[in-house]
């Protein structure tokens, strides 16, 4: 034990006069350096790649990584040290995520999503607005009006996603020091929760410009203002409250529940609260609620999207229709249970890291609760962190949203990563328990390791002969003819055109009967028109390579596997086809059945 007192005092002892922290500051912005020198040095590319990690040297992952987790261990030692370095290792922190983000740019891509993704019709939403310089028929305008302004100001519709995302991702960490500080009174929580919210554990979902997510990097700076009204009972809050409320009903109807959620449970967590202390806590979040109902109400009965929604729903819960979970048209291969743990640590580990030590501490904020030891931080965020809990679970086994674990579980993954920087702040200040900062310290960088492998998905981008190509095949071919291709939906098509959807007349992508079969269908028919009739194809580069990424096991790779080149030649020697476009990297050919 002594030994143990002495270790940490010499360390403590380098930490007070804050020399250390400049010099690692000092390293970290020598890191950021390297990946300057790499990003400039590396080549963009001239064809297709089935990843944006691999043209890049491990040194480069490495610079990035090690800036990263430099920047949390100096804002952690400000439980000790005499001086503040919170500004300069921010700043650092925003020049590592706008790296990171800003790859797609770097590597020479049209976007980073290929030709299915959600933000395809976001994105085409924001040209509309610049285009037409009004709001289309919208259900939550918020963020694409947002967005336009970037556009407006002459930065690429592209580029504004990302500048959008690094946006509200400083906001996201830097709120979440706010609120815990607001909270725990301790200016170390300000530094406790900027490192605790810096790994990006929405992973792929950072990039993909979906409200969704961006609402609730909002739930922060939320939860400050009704907690600093509920304290202070200053207007000046209040109208801030307000303001953050009414623009979360314009970004996303879901996080709009939560917060209805929040401020319900908070207002009968102060009774419960009140009953156990005798301390009374203003509550005024049940007025709040019940006023964010007919506002909801009234914005979203307005849009005839709505009711589509909902009918579609309807008939999904009641099996009228198929889930869209079961709804795939690629083959599927069964993995060993090693490739599944492998897979799992992926693509959930940093999340699953941060839920332990969430789901640790509300075992202990429920066991001194039990002891008579009742805190109002340690109980409040547990009870929203449960809620988080039961909401992500809801929303995983019903058909409210797309299946996706990280999308539905994100309220839970914000209120997690208010735990662990309350976890953080009570470790520093107990002399008993200060070995766990050391542990905590550690997760949070495995999970900033974790979290920046997955930020982009394999074969994910959409390359600019991609793009040229769909304008073309769009633009030109035939109505009257299907379009078979790989891997493009109509949402490729909203991304084309600067019209609301519902004027687009006829859509040439998506369905599921129209991906181009394996072999291209010359392993059951001698000619494309005995396979295909009278139709359009597209051939892409992506589609001879995507199956090959190093992300998939080796079975994967064999079932993936749809055509290679040597049935395009094929295609080229084929009497009942014509090759009506090329640019490199996408073809367009036309299949005529014979008369």
């Amino acid at each position: 034990m002594r030994t143990r007192t002495r270790v940490y005092r010499f360390i403590r002892g380098l930490f007070v006069s804050g020399r250390v922290q400049l010099y690692l500051l000092a390293l970290a912005a020598v890191c950021l350096m390297i990946e300057g020198v790499y990003i400039a040095v590396v080549p963009p590319v001239s064809g297709y790649e089935t990843s944006i990690y691999e043209p890049y040297p491990l040194t480069f992952w490495i610079a990035l990584f090690l800036s990263i987790a430099l920047i949390v261990v100096v804002l952690l030692t400000a439980s000790v040290s005499s001086r503040s370095f919170y500004g300069r290792a921010l700043i650092l922190l925003a020049a590592n995520y706008g790296i990171l983000l800003f790859l797609p740019t770097f590597r020479g891509y049209q976007l980073h999503d290929n030709a299915n993704g959600d933000i395809l019709v976001h994105l085409g939403h924001i040209r509309t607005i610049v285009v037409e310089g009004n709001v289309p028929d919208l259900w939550y305008p918020f963020e694409h009006v947002l967005m336009a302004v970037f556009a407006v100001f002459g930065v690429p519709l592209e580029e504004s996603s990302m500048l959008f995302t690094l946006v509200f991702l400083l906001i996201f960490v830097t709120t979440a020091g706010v609120f815990l500080r607001s909270v725990l009174r301790r200016n170390f929580a300000l530094a406790a929760g900027t490192a605790a919210a810096t790994p990006l554990l929405m992973a792929s979902f950072t990039v993909s410009a979906q409200p969704s997510i961006f609402s609730v990097f909002l739930l922060p700076i939320l939860l400050t203002f009704s907690y600093r009204f509920r304290r202070t009972l200053d207007k000046r809050y209040f109208f801030l409250l307000c303001l953050i409320l009414f623009a979360i009903i314009l970004f996303h109807p879901v996080t709009s529940l939560f917060v209805i959620g929040i401020l319900c449970s908070t207002w009968l967590f102060g009774q419960v609260y009140e009953w156990l202390t005798g301390h009374r806590i203003p509550t005024p979040d049940w007025n709040l609620a019940l006023a964010m109902i007919p506002l909801l109400f009234i914005w979203y009965t307005g849009f005839d999207k709505t009711w589509f929604m909902l009918n579609k729903k309807l008939k999904t819960l009641t099996g009228a229709t198929a889930s869209p979970v079961g709804a795939t048209t690629e083959e599927t291969v069964l993995l060993t249970f090693e490739q599944i743990m492998i897979r799992f640590v992926q693509l959930y580990g940093a999340v699953f890291i941060y839920l332990i030590i969430a789901a640790i501490v509300t075992l202990v904020v429920i066991f001194r609760i039990s002891r008579g030891s009742v805190t109002f931080p340690g109980m409040y965020l547990s009870l929203l962190f449960v809620m988080g809990f039961f909401s992500a679970l809801t929303l995983l086994i019903s058909p409210i949203e797309s299946f996706a674990p990280i999308r539905s579980s994100r309220f839970l993954i914000v209120m997690a990563v208010l735990l662990v920087s309350t976890a953080l702040v009570s470790a520093t200040y107990t002399d008993y328990q200060r070995s766990l900062t050391v542990i905590i310290t550690g997760a949070i960088i495995v999970a900033i390791a974790l979290s920046v492998a997955i930020v982009y998905q394999p074969n994910i981008h959409m390359t600019k002969s991609e793009f040229e190509g769909a304008k073309y095949v769009n633009e030109y071919h035939a109505s009257s003819a299907s379009v078979y291709n790989v891997r493009m939906t109509d949402n490729m098509e909203d991304y084309l055109h600067s019209v609301p959807r519902s004027e687009i007349e006829t859509y040439h992508f998506g369905g599921l009967g129209k991906k181009l079969p394996h072999r291209l269908g010359y392993t059951k028919n001698n000619t494309a028109a005995e396979t295909f009739g009278n139709a359009f194809l597209v051939t892409k580069e992506a589609d001879t390579k995507f199956y090959e990424a190093s992300y998939f096991f080796p079975d994967q790779q064999e079932s993936l596997f749809i055509f290679n080149e040597s049935d395009k030649a094929k295609l080229h020697d084929d009497v009942t086809v014509n090759k009506l476009y090329e640019n490199g990297g996408f073809e367009g050919w036309r299949v005529n059945t014979p008369t």
